[in-house]
């Protein structure tokens, strides 16, 4: 069986055809060995490898796969509405068989968002749990919930981090990215491209989950206006890092020159 592009690899290879101008050629097909996923050839002549890769926390992507056979909806115990965030994957388990319980707890009691309960002592061995997990982000809204068309009543369970304070100027981005690329994953990934022989450019495009970088970026980086101040620390050999968040409108480019952004999903 031959392998071809999955979906993800061929919208990174639309994304750099919109923003570049090129002809992309898909390369790892036909059973090649260790082969980029495609060779990007402009008008001009030039060639770039381009290979693609995910950032993600571990057990993100598992997280997902599993949340999205339920829609990311669960049915609802009580007459709050409740949205969800969860990132560890090993905490889903649990977490589905007590969710109605804790719920509930926290419906008769006012409580919107168990881990703000400061005191632990006495609460039920679920809901201390909830309470404690660094993993799981529960918040209630008692004026109502989210009804769908066919009149169920569903609370929204999404994996993604807790929250915190935006980083939109993209500050730490590139000490972010810097410990990314030192991760066997994406050395694997750039080692790929520096095997490939006789082009210009090498390009890096990375899909950025919203567990891949700390909530912060993630954020800053979906939906935020900015691009980093300073170039990135480009691996030995790469002239190009894309960055494309899961859920964001922009892809960031970097070059040696610095970043730039487009927004290549509302045109063709």
């Amino acid at each position: 069986m031959t392998r071809g592009l999955d979906y993800a690899e061929n919208m990174a290879c639309e994304v750099a055809r919109r923003v570049l101008g090129v002809t992309v050629q898909e390369w790892d097909i036909g059973g090649r060995q260790g082969a980029v996923e495609a060779v990007l050839h402009y008008p001009d002549g030039r060639r770039a490898a381009f290979e693609v890769s995910k950032l993600a926390a571990h057990g993100a992507l598992q997280l997902g796969a599993l949340l999205r056979q339920d829609d990311y909806l669960w049915p609802l115990p009580g007459e709050w509405g409740w949205s969800v965030g969860l990132t560890d994957v090993r905490d889903l388990p649990r977490f589905r068989k007590c969710f109605a319980s804790v719920a509930l707890w926290c419906e008769a009691r006012g409580v919107t968002r168990p881990d703000q309960l400061w005191d632990p002592r006495g609460l039920p061995a679920e809901v201390r749990w909830v309470a404690q997990a660094e993993s799981i982000t529960m918040t209630g809204n008692p004026q109502g919930s989210l009804r769908l068309s066919d009149g169920r009543r569903v609370a929204m369970v999404t994996p993604g981090p807790k929250g915190g304070v935006v980083d939109e100027s993209l500050a730490g981005l590139n000490d972010a990215l810097a410990d990314a690329m030192a991760s066997s994953h994406l050395t694997r990934k750039v080692d790929k491209l520096l095997a490939h022989p006789n082009v210009e450019e090498r390009h890096l495009y990375v899909i950025v989950h919203m567990t891949g970088l700390p909530f912060s970026l993630s954020y800053g980086l979906m939906s935020g206006p900015d691009v980093p101040a300073d170039p990135p620390r480009l691996p030995q050999g790469v002239t190009h890092v894309w960055l494309a968040p899961q859920y964001g409108e922009r892809v960031l480019v970097g070059t040696a020159g610095g970043w730039a952004q487009h927004y290549p999903y509302d045109r063709p």
